[in-house]
């Protein structure tokens, strides 16, 4: 027998509406409620509580051949850290008598149903689990991943069961995968449900929404479009990166020079003349040294010894030993890539100030490649397609985004 239960706006009683029935007397005071005046609160309080879902009370669904009818809402909240999450809970009810509960948290639908375990358990027993402990309700065991207290915020429609704003009941989820247990109890009664989760898809089809599934059904072929925009997007940021990776070391080698580093006058050391073609160039320049450190230069010059572009890094070359053993770390490099646009015959000039008087140093050289693709290009490209690529794909997928951000939150906790 389905049924609403009500409080008493005179002695704050339980008054339990029978279906179909207009009134009902309180059992503390005798006063009488009437159905219009139940309605009218509800009315009132579905403003707080509404409904997040396209499901109304009296649709009908079809559930595994039955048709069941949505009786019933319960809005249910949980307290966490200080913050409580709700969520609504749809009775559906067969022509027989059979009970489904439909649960909707955050965007999630679990079709749940009470069963009889072959390993019951009592209140007592159910109190002293823990998150983490194992569950044995039919014959596999389960993990307990959540307990806690939901408190009932509002309810709408008929039930099956009494429930009225303010009641209390200790539960624990437990399972594995696409199944999961609950467990309900008070101090002297235990429920025990079975749930399995539901796509909207699912959801929509059972109950004939025939124009929300459309909805759905564009939302979701937006959202493969937009899922192979984003690997696309990815596959050419791939290809990016490999471009600027084989870049780096790229261009065919057109002048080459090296001198002793102890060698190198105050106003540097000229090589060449190199001819350069219209194009993109890189001049790099290196030194060899142990146990020291020197500031190295080059530049690129015309012909009337014009400077025009160059590259310059302290250079360094330091080795030890700790705890861990031997070690040698190092800098010996740079390189700077440049756009010659008249043809003609150019210099490059090393300079060098040696900040290690008694160092082991070797040489300092340069080298200039021609025909290099400028690898920045691939690099700038290689960043904007991957940021493109991430942020297509979070907004295609909104809901696993949602979880990956609560378990990395449950992680942090």
């Amino acid at each position: 027998m389905r049924l609403r239960v009500v409080k008493c706006e005179k002695c704050g009683g339980t008054v339990q509406l029978q279906q179909g029935a207009a009134s009902a007397q309180c059992q503390q005071c005798g006063a009488t409620v009437s159905l219009v005046e139940v309605l009218r609160v509800e009315e009132v309080l579905v403003r707080h509580f509404p409904n997040p879902t396209p499901l109304r009370l009296g649709m009908k669904a079809h559930i595994r051949g039955t048709e069941y009818e949505l009786t019933g809402r319960v809005v249910l909240g949980m307290v966490e850290e200080g913050i409580t999450y709700y969520w609504n809970e749809f009775e559906l009810v067969s022509a027989d008598g059979d009970c489904l509960f439909l649960e909707y948290d955050e965007g999630r639908w679990k079709l749940t149903e009470t069963f009889v375990p072959q390993n019951p358990i009592g209140p007592n027993e159910a109190a002293r689990l823990r998150p983490g402990a194992r569950l044995v309700l039919n014959g596999g065991a389960v993990m307990v991943t959540e307990i806690s207290r939901a408190t009932v915020h509002f309810v709408e429609g008929e039930l099956t069961y009494a429930a009225k704003v303010g009641d209390q009941v200790a539960y624990l989820d437990a399972g594995y995968g696409n199944i999961t247990y609950t467990v309900q109890w008070s101090e002297d009664e235990i429920e025990f449900y079975r749930s399995r989760m539901l796509s909207d898809r699912e959801v929509l089809v059972a109950f004939g929404l025939r124009k929300e599934l459309a909805a759905l059904e564009a939302r979701e072929k937006r959202r493969r479009s937009q899922r192979m925009f984003a690997a696309v997007c990815l596959f050419l940021s791939l290809v990016a990166f490999m471009g600027w990776s084989v870049s780096r070391g790229g261009g065919t080698l057109v002048g080459r020079g090296e001198v002793p580093l102890r060698s190198i006058p105050a106003d540097g050391v000229r090589f060449g003349p190199v001819n350069l073609n219209p194009g993109v160039h890189r001049l790099v320049i290196y030194a060899s040294m142990t146990q020291a450190s020197a500031w190295v230069a080059g530049v690129l010059e015309s012909e009337d010894k014009v400077e025009l572009v160059g590259t310059q890094r302290d250079f360094w070359d330091e080795r030890g030993y700790d705890a861990d053993g031997p070690w040698h770390e190092w800098d010996l490099r740079s390189q700077f890539d440049f756009v010659i646009k008249q043809p003609g015959r150019y210099y490059v000039r090393l300079y060098t100030e040696l900040d290690t008087p008694s160092g082991n140093y070797g040489n300092a050289g340069y080298e200039l490649r021609s025909g290099v693709i400028y690898p920045m290009y691939f690099l700038f490209y290689a960043i904007a397609a991957l940021t493109v690529s991430i942020i297509v794909f979070c907004i295609s997928m909104p809901e696993n985004l949602k979880k990956l951000a609560e378990s990395v939150g449950d992680d942090d906790d």
